[in-house]
């Protein structure tokens, strides 16, 4: 395969991406431009929304957000501020007393973030915690935060989601920032038309990280190549490269997968590797079908994309179709059509047109699930696709 071993470092670092903490701020630090985290978070097993940005590798969120949604459990705290000394101070285990605002959402657009000159203590102690002033209120390390509280914390790289569980105390992740835990949790709505959670489970890995994370990365680093055969509607070798991305995708996460439950896997052995992925990936249904097909389309006035049509799972945060075009301002575009989280059920199904790239991604706004739309939405994009 002519890829695999580029592919395979790509996928490597996607797989070890961590929230871990970052370095504490030196005196003199300056405003800085932050990106909204794209990490999916569940507290105590429900999917909750939150304004949160990443920033060096860790996800920052609004502290009185958290305050708000952990109330009523055994790990609350309120949140109090002594103007004379710019502390802010939490009690833990009393109720949190809202004061308006708590849990708004974001616009989705970068913002800049202000190092926090407010010193914070828990029940008297002063903590060394990383915070920033965005919009006006205090964002803290999440991970730092946690520690503090004694709260469980749990992180899945390959679904890029976080758990909050207020029942288990805080564990340090090992050294690829994993925690023992995994976090997913099908029931709870992100996954739809299986019975048998465990391999829905694998199938969502599985799609997730090749379509948020190893797809823009791999395209990315192919982008001479693939601007080419949009140029040449060279089929072919576009859908080589889709199918092998896809397959390294299923092969990381069933080796992840392997390795969590403890499975002895010779990776020494490529060979032996190779009989162990395609036996899981014929059982557990990562097979090359989730590729349903590649086309090279003229759209508008000769403008040229390309249309991966992909199996159709109904999850949300997983899509039907991706689209690449090529922008001479911006370089490759891709775009997905994929089911919103904000779906609450068959009666209520959100799809939405989005943007993906390797640092970003984002809602642009909702379309039908189908084709023609995903093609007019691509057509009638603000960014002016050119070739």
């Amino acid at each position: 395969m002519r890829f695999t071993k580029k592919l395979l470092a790509i996928a490597l670092c996607i797989a070890l991406l961590s929230v871990g903490a970052v370095p504490a701020l030196a005196d003199g630090d300056v405003p800085r431009p932050v990106n909204p985290t794209r990490s999916t978070v569940y507290i105590n097993n429900e999917l909750t929304a939150f304004e949160a940005y990443n920033i060096d590798g860790s996800n920052y969120f609004k502290l009185r957000d958290l305050a708000y949604v952990l109330n009523g459990t055994e790990k609350q705290f309120e949140i109090g501020y002594d103007n004379g000394t710019k502390a802010i101070t939490l009690a833990s285990g009393k109720a949190y007393t809202a004061v308006g605002g708590e849990m708004e959402q974001g616009d989705g657009m970068p913002k800049t973030a202000m190092p926090t000159v407010s010193r914070v203590f828990l029940d008297g102690e002063e903590l060394e915690l990383t915070a920033y002033i965005i919009s006006g209120n205090n964002f803290l390390q999440l991970r730092e935060l946690m520690r503090a509280l004694n709260v469980g914390l749990a992180w899945d790289g390959l679904t890029s989601t976080i758990g909050v569980d207020t029942t288990q105390p805080y564990r340090e992740p090992g050294n690829d920032g994993e925690t023992a835990r995994t976090v997913r949790y099908p029931q709870r709505g992100i996954l739809y038309g299986y019975g048998d959670d465990a391999m829905a489970e694998l199938q969502y890995s599985a799609r997730y990280m090749f379509e948020q994370a190893a797809f823009p990365n791999i395209v990315r680093e192919n982008e001479t190549a693939v601007i080419n055969w949009l140029a040449t509607s060279n089929v072919a070798e576009m859908k080589a490269l889709i199918v092998e991305i896809w397959g390294l995708a299923a092969t990381m996460t069933i080796l992840e997968d392997a390795e969590f439950h403890g499975e002895d896997v010779d990776l020494d052995n490529s060979g032996a590797i190779q009989a162990f992925v395609n036996g899981r990936r014929a059982a557990f249904g990562l097979g090359d079908e989730h590729i349903a097909g590649v086309t090279i389309e003229k759209i508008g006035n000769d403008k040229t994309v390309a249309i991966i049509e992909l199996q159709d799972m109904g999850w949300s945060l997983v899509s039907s179709y991706i689209g690449i075009a090529y922008n001479q301002d911006m370089g490759l575009v891709c775009f997905t059509l994929e089911r919103s989280f904000y779906s609450a059920d068959d009666d209520d199904t959100i799809y939405m047109f989005c943007f993906v790239d390797v640092d970003s991604r984002g809602s642009i706004y909702p379309i039908s699930n189908d084709r023609g739309s995903f093609i007019s939405a691509i057509q009638n994009t603000t960014w002016q696709i050119d070739e």
